[in-house]
């Protein structure tokens, strides 16, 4: 079974796809949240200023 999966996947490119494109969207979801982080950590900054 496993050797059939790995074949036929290899054939569509999934195995190729499938595991990049999950560590590239917790990349992507990772700057997202550090973007936001950082956004607020500057509004808070710039409200401590004032």
């Amino acid at each position: 079974m496993k050797t059939h999966g790995q074949v036929r996947y290899a054939k569509d490119n999934s195995t190729a796809t499938c595991h990049p494109l999950k560590s590239t969207e917790i990349e992507v979801k990772n700057i997202a949240l550090s973007n936001e982080f950082i956004d607020t950590f500057t509004r808070i900054i710039l409200q401590l200023r004032k």
